[in-house]
């Protein structure tokens, strides 16, 4: 019988708890960590769709990116999402796991798995800091920016990027960062990076690459970041055989016309 611990143990081997920001919000988020589990769900958002998604088709658990609790709660009133989502949970005894900044920072995560997807040899990681791993990575290319972003756009299958720089000009150090790059554009500048690679940023945030020299494409907070289900459908098929795999049919909120 695989419980929630087990699945939980199998993740934290390639992305410990220990390995998220602290203003992050990662681990058993709701639930039993001792109740049976025979099918999951993975998705990126754990939130009133996959709560529901979840429960209709009888999944014991949600393993989600991006946390269920992020901020603070002040109230469960059912008028609001947030309180939706929560009285599904419980009524159908849906455990919720979230395995966010860890799996982004981890060996074999997800802006390693950005970096695979966009065939770019990871050098290092992208920030300083005193823990083990940080977050994002710089990789090496040799391109011009406008093939690079065609590249993106292709690997992503997106209609389109976004892009800030000369299109013409020959990269060779790449940074990237999955999901929301914000916090860590001092390191890109720091870096060297001729291109910054991520989910979303302000103008503000672009803005101040450019006047540093660096360019910028943006594949989209939501498309960087849904290829986390392949990896935790590659750590529960491996471990876990005989669990059902779900994988969430949520979709991009933002559309493109």
């Amino acid at each position: 019988m695989t419980k929630v611990k087990d699945i939980i143990s199998e993740i934290e081997k390639v992305a410990p708890a220990s390995f998220a920001e602290d203003f992050d919000n990662v681990g058993l988020l709701l639930g039993d960590c001792e109740a049976e589990v025979k099918k999951v769900l993975l998705c990126l958002d754990a939130d009133e769709n996959t709560a529901k998604e979840a429960a209709a088709k009888g999944a014991d658990m949600i393993i989600s990116h991006h946390p269920l609790i992020f901020h603070p709660l002040k109230d469960l009133c059912f008028l609001k999402s947030a309180g939706r989502c929560m009285k599904t949970l419980i009524k159908s005894d849906i455990a919720v796991y979230s395995a966010h900044t860890n799996m982004d920072i981890a060996e074999g995560g997800l802006n390693d798995l950005v970096a695979k997807k966009l065939s770019l040899k990871v050098i290092s990681d992208l920030a300083f800091g005193e823990k083990e791993r940080t977050c994002g990575r710089i990789c090496e290319a040799d391109m011009a920016l406008g093939e690079l972003a065609d590249r993106v756009k292709e690997s992503y299958k997106l209609p389109y990027v976004r892009y800030a720089g000369d299109e013409k000009r020959m990269i060779k150090t790449v940074a990237v960062c999955s999901g929301s790059g914000r916090g860590l554009t001092d390191d890109v500048i720091k870096r060297g990076a001729d291109v910054y690679i991520t989910g979303d940023l302000t103008y503000s945030d672009i803005r101040n690459l450019s006047e540093n020299g660096v360019s910028y494409i943006e594949v989209g907070h939501f498309d960087s970041e849904i290829s986390v289900t392949e990896i935790f459908k590659g750590i529960i098929e491996k471990s876990f055989p005989d669990i059902e795999i779900l994988i969430s049919e949520e979709e991009n909120i933002v559309k493109t016309v």
